[in-house]
């Protein structure tokens, strides 16, 4: 009786057994499990280097492929050195290592197949050469691996893997397609200096530890895809693209970020795709974008646009974190005496924990943001969102005129120089300017508002000005003390604009002043209900 695994993995050099498991079952040197082959590792390692020699001028058809080497399902029950190999087509998947493994300086000169093999120690492809295709589908990585200097020349492949320990792919090369689909992070896996030069797809992957894309070159083939659709994350995972470049297209659909996605720093250079997502707590901080990036029914609720390219950004029936019913970006929130908007539909959600508490941004930053989001919205011609945004940047204008009356650090040119009075009445001018702005018409976005106050000034005013003058008014001021026999309808237009003011004489001076402040208030009241009547027509 042969081997049971050389017969189910098909070998063409079928090896003799050496020991028989509890249920009969027959295992060569190769497939024996590690308790049924202890104290003869070097044994095993020394039969694979002659195996590996021997069959090299054999050639066994596997799919379409010619395999050289066929290693399918040997298992190590320790440390094995395998560096500095030179080998044609390999097919060692289904293999197990208990041990560290090191495959450093080999060089695969075809295709290559470690499919689901399971590696539980370190594994090392320092310097390794794969001339060929390569897949690690399926495969379990429990130990530390790094791919350190390594070059692919063709496709690489990880598809359904699982990383439970540091993973590293630095300073490599993948020529071909790089499909890392239905990846399982339980730990990190940093590509660090690497250079995708066709298409890279981490579509449908699972990240509950870290994915960091570090100074990549992504898709430096122009015509590239870089794929990243339907990916999910935990709460505590993070996912960076970080000073790197993407040459390609950029597509980010159907995902579910709870943790962070950070693409600080990061170039991309085509358009990019950001489809009915929730990207959780996201940074685009010195992000370079060249061409239109479009946000279309995103959760943004949790999004910093603090220092991102907005001017490029199309936003498209997104959800955006809103105070008072009104829209404005995560970066304002109210968070422990930081930030200056309590956000009314952010307490269900789940935010990443924080190292230190965050920092409020300066008003002045976030009136800026603000200003740049109500141009992008009215080039794309979504009103509402205009109308939402002038709101914010009005509002941190005003608390940036409040703050440079206090003397706020923030407002200083110098953190040493307090700021000369003229300054800080300035401040004090915008502030209060702001303040009657916001009071009569929301800004110029609250005509119900404006018309309050329009009808107030118009019949309310006047009413009290005729029929309750304050004590020290004097009596030859003709100001009538009640409505009868007081001519009220004739005294009451006087009030109005465009109705001719009496002479000073019959009426005083102060009463004059009245009717003619009343005026003055009357037609700035009914060009601010005009205007924000219009804003809310045309929005």
């Amino acid at each position: 009786m042969g081997c049971c695994k050389c017969e189910e993995y098909k070998w063409r050099h079928p090896q003799e057994p050496i020991a028989t498991d509890s249920h009969g079952n027959a295992y060569c040197l190769f497939h024996a499990p590690a308790h049924l082959k202890e104290g003869r590792h070097e044994e095993l390692v020394n039969a694979v280097r002659a195996y590996i020699q021997n069959s090299a001028t054999s050639q066994i058809p596997i799919s379409r492929f010619i395999i050289n080497h066929q290693l399918t399902g040997i298992v190590f029950s320790d440390t094995v050195n395998l560096e500095k190999l030179q080998l044609s087509a390999l097919d060692i998947s289904h293999a197990t290592f208990h041990g560290d493994v090191t495959f450093e300086h080999s060089k695969f000169s075809r295709v290559t197949s470690f499919e689901n093999c399971e590696f539980h120690g370190r594994t090392n492809f320092d310097y390794a050469t794969f001339e060929s295709n390569v897949t690690f589908k399926k495969s379990l990585f429990n130990g530390r691996t790094t791919f350190y200097s390594t070059e692919f020349s063709a496709m690489l492949s990880m598809e359904e893997s699982r990383i439970n320990d540091a993973t590293s792919i630095m300073f490599s090369t993948i020529t071909g397609f790089a499909d890392f689909t239905q990846l399982h992070i339980d730990s990190t896996i940093t590509f660090g200096m690497v250079s995708f030069l066709e298409n890279l797809n981490i579509s449908k992957s699972s990240i509950h530890g870290t994915l960091t894309l570090f100074k990549c070159n992504i898709c430096e083939k122009e015509s590239s895809i870089f794929y990243a659709s339907h990916i999910s994350t935990s709460k505590d995972s993070n996912f960076y693209i970080t000073h790197s470049t993407i040459n390609g297209m950029l597509n980010f659909s159907e995902c579910e970020i709870n943790g962070i996605l950070d693409m600080s720093s990061t170039i991309i250079t085509q358009r990019a795709y950001f489809e009915d997502s929730n990207i959780g707590f996201a940074k685009f901080k010195n992000c370079v974008i060249k061409d239109l990036t479009t946000f279309d029914r995103v959760d943004l609720r949790r999004a910093s646009f603090s220092g991102a390219p907005i001017e490029n950004f199309r936003m498209i029936a997104c959800r955006w974190p809103t105070s008072s019913g009104r829209r404005l970006t995560y970066d304002a929130r109210k968070l422990e005496n930081c930030g200056y908007l309590k956000i009314d539909n952010t307490e269900a959600l789940a935010f990443p924990p924080q190292k230190k508490p965050d920092k409020a941004l300066p008003p002045q930053h976030l009136e800026d943001l603000y200003r740049r989001i109500k141009k992008t919205a009215r080039e794309g011609m979504d009103e509402t969102l205009t109308s939402d945004f002038h709101y914010a940047e009005k509002e941190m204008q005003r608390l940036r005129g409040f703050q440079q009356f206090r003397d706020d650090w923030a407002c200083r040119h110098s953190p040493d120089a307090a700021l000369p009075i003229k300054e800080r009445l300035r401040g004090l001018g915008l502030y209060l300017t702001l303040l009657c702005y916001k009071l009569t018409s929301g800004y110029g976005e609250a005509p119900g508002q404006a018309a309050l106050w329009l009808l107030f000034l118009t019949f309310g005013a006047p009413l009290i000005g005729l029929l309750i003058p304050p004590a020290w008014c004097p009596a030859s001021l003709a100001i009538p003390l009640h409505i009868y026999g007081a001519n009220l309808g004739d005294k009451w237009l006087h009030f109005l604009p465009l109705v001719k003011l009496p002479d000073a004489d019959a009426a005083g001076w102060l009463a004059r002043f009245l009717m003619l402040l009343s005026q003055v208030a009357i037609t700035l009241q009914a060009a601010l209900f005009g205007f924000a009547l219009r804003n809310r027509f045309r929005r």
